[in-house]
């Protein structure tokens, strides 16, 4: 069977392709239920797959190839044979695959199925378009995203388009630049001297709501939409297309109602997809601008639970995303020809104006505060904005020194052992992008969280790195480099929960955060530094924590009585409290749960007490679920909800002095 569904899609019809972002997470969840149903062999469920996803994308080759190997087993091998057809049809043509594959052996000896393999030979050397046809566009003329020259991209899980633009051809295009440094850049643009925005694309994804004043940079391409794409909602939202072309976008949108009300970059990290895919669009030269909306408070404080180094969050809502749209893309308009050409080649476009802007901002008074959190905040307000500075720094960058960027992954980690470390239902890996790796601290166990992370920086085999706390208490933090050049760290980071950060004067901040964030930089003396990875561990604002001198959990209370906001998407609210109790030599044997005026009992495995023996130690006990159940209107979020299972176990003992004991299955 073709278990990789991968294909770029062909030509599709115009209201088939925009909804194609709304029906792809579907496909995936499909597609990795029929990989389980294959390694099984259910054969009946794999068919059952099968129809679902040639329900869902009925123009798909591969699920049409995968349901005919689905029938193939059934005594009639008509449908098999009709289904192969269709795949063959649909661009299913690899005769050796197909002649090869030993699902479809039982229709080897059919002479339909030989019929069919020469059809797939014909269909493959018949000359065929890819369904891409680019389209040319003059810049400064708008450019329309349609069925003709946008495909979905399996693969990249985004769609992709294709086009030309054609060279600005009214003349000299330096009297009419009139963004940020107009002065300096009209006379950059008359010697020559620099690139303008010939060739660069701006996309708004807000139905024109916050519009950028494209009339001030000559040269640059809008993007526009098709009406099926806007019937279909694809026009609105973050990034959603690859293109051949530099991107400078924004969306000014948000959830502003219901349970998971949000700013759009908040939205981006509750996805995986979506935080991967914002990755993949900043590594291929494209500089998003999000409004941070209510995310970023004195009120609400900071709600982010990871800092993205590949977006740009504005403080504030609706419009706060100009002044950043105007001062990126006279950035742009800045670069030298020939810098601006390798950036775009290499894919540091997007780097370069993300190290430029955290580079000049005003609190950044100097090199040495590139390297503190004043550089790199979650959210950027506007009035730390300095576009004439980022212009002559963009003017200034030449070949000799283009801006990098730094790779991080996890290296090893402690697992939490869900139902006993934490009782939530998601896990703690929340972004692992290689530009942010970022961590929901669930586990309560130990104070102190432990995690081997490696760096790399591309095409630099021997860099030297640079860990940096940019948020945080560094006396909870410790760093330890495990080689010469830092390119493997061990890093150790103390409970901190809800808390509020100081600045690099030493004062507090005027906003509570729950987010730790170090950042890991190329440690390089060029005139210009390298973009940095995050490292972000995320506290659960809903719950407060005790540790005991040795540092294991004393008290872990989730009743949140001063009702911090917690996201719905990461954490239930629980409403009790666990006290842990250990033996004289510091070995956990369990906690009391305290609930109004209920408490229960619990074994250090998450077994709920039933009964006990003489000396107050578990005997029979029974294993629970945390599950999400409502207990008022359906404007309010679910609880956690802790209910007894099926299966009891009981509790044995070495001798007196055992407190802890060791679980079987009851009989």
């Amino acid at each position: 069977m073709a278990l990789i569904l991968s294909l770029l899609s062909g030509a599709q019809a115009a209201d088939e392709l925009w909804r194609m972002q709304e029906r792809f997470p579907r496909h995936q969840m499909l597609r990795a239920r029929f990989v389980q149903a294959v390694r099984s062999g259910e054969t009946a469920e794999m068919e059952r797959i099968c129809r679902e996803g040639v329900e869902l994308l009925p123009e798909d080759p591969t699920w049409r190839y995968n349901l005919a190997c689905s029938l193939a087993y059934l005594a009639d091998k008509t449908a098999a044979l009709n289904e192969l057809e269709r795949a063959i049809e649909l661009g299913f043509d690899d005769r050796t695959k197909i002649e090869s594959d030993t699902d479809l052996k039982a229709l080897s000896g059919n002479p339909r199925f030989a019929k069919l393999l020469e059809k797939a030979d014909r269909h493959r050397a018949a000359p065929k378009t890819s369904g891409l046809l680019p389209s040319t566009v003059v810049a400064g003329h708008p450019l329309t995203l349609t069925s003709s020259n946008t495909v979905w991209n399996f693969e990249a899980a985004c769609y992709q388009s294709a086009f030309r633009i054609l060279p600005y051809i009214a003349g000299t295009n330096a009297p009419a630049y009139n963004g940020p440094g107009a002065e300096s850049v009209r006379a950059w643009l008359d010697a020559k001297e620099a690139a303008g925005n010939t060739g660069d694309l701006y996309v708004n994804r807000d139905a024109g709501h916050s519009p950028l004043d494209v009339a001030k940079f000559p040269g640059l391409t809008p993007v526009r939409y098709e009406k099926a794409a806007h019937q279909a909602l694809a026009d609105i939202g973050p990034a959603n297309t690859l293109f051949p072309a530099p991107v400078i976008g924004n969306s000014s949108t948000s959830l502003t109602e219901g349970l998971f009300w949000r700013s759009l970059p908040r939205s981006l990290v509750a996805t995986p997809l979506r935080v991967r895919l914002a990755a993949q669009f900043f590594l291929n030269n494209q500089c998003w601008i999000y409004p941070a909306h209510k995310d970023f408070t004195p009120e609400t404080g900071d709600l982010f639970s990871a800092n993205l180094p590949y977006l740009t969050a504005s403080k504030g809502s609706s419009f706060t995303d100009k002044p950043f749209l105007e001062a990126f893309t006279a950035v742009s308009a800045a670069f030298r020809p020939e810098v601006k050409k390798a950036l775009i080649a290499r894919k540091l476009y997007a780097v370069a104006l993300q190290v430029i802007l955290r580079s000049t901002l005003k609190s950044v008074k100097s090199r040495a505060a590139y390297y503190t959190g004043a550089a790199h905040p979650v959210v950027f307000d506007g009035r730390d904005l300095d576009s004439e500075a980022m212009v002559r720094m963009a003017h200034d960058m030449t070949l000799e020194d283009l801006p990098s960027f730094v790779m991080i992954r996890m290296v090893r980690e402690t697992p939490a052992k869900p139902g006993v470390a934490y009782f939530d239902l998601g896990g703690e890996a929340l972004v692992d992008t290689g530009l942010c790796v970022a961590r929901v601290a669930r586990n309560l166990l130990e104070n102190e969280r432990k995690a081997v992370l490696a760096a790399s920086a591309p095409g630099r085999p021997d860099a030297r790195f640079r860990w940096v706390v940019l948020q945080g208490d560094p006396a909870k933090i410790a760093i330890k480099p495990l080689d010469a050049h830092a390119s493997q760290v061990e890093i150790r980071v103390q409970n901190h929960g809800r808390f509020r950060p100081k600045g690099e004067d030493g004062l507090p901040a005027g906003y509570i955060t729950s987010r730790v964030d170090i950042g890991c930089f190329l440690d390089t003396a060029t005139n210009f530094p390298s973009l940095p990875a995050m490292y972000c561990i995320y506290y659960l604002p809903n719950e407060s924590r005790v540790y005991r001198p040795d540092g294991k959990i004393l008290s872990a209370d989730y009743q949140n009585p001063q009702h911090f906001y917690a996201d719905p998407t990461l954490t239930l609210e629980k409403m009790w409290k666990d006290v842990y109790t250990y033996t004289k030599t510091g070995e956990c044997t369990g906690w009391i749960r305290v609930q109004g005026e209920q408490k229960k009992h619990f074994t250090a495995d998450g077994y709920r007490v039933l009964e006990t023996d003489r000396q107050g130690r578990a005997h029979k006990a029974v294993e629970v679920h945390y599950q999400p159940r409502r207990t008022g209107p359906g404007n309010l979020p679910p609880v956690l909800a802790c209910e007894d299972g099926a299966r009891q176990f009981i509790y044995t003992y070495q001798d007196e002095n055992d407190k802890r004991g060791s679980a079987a299955p009851a009989p």
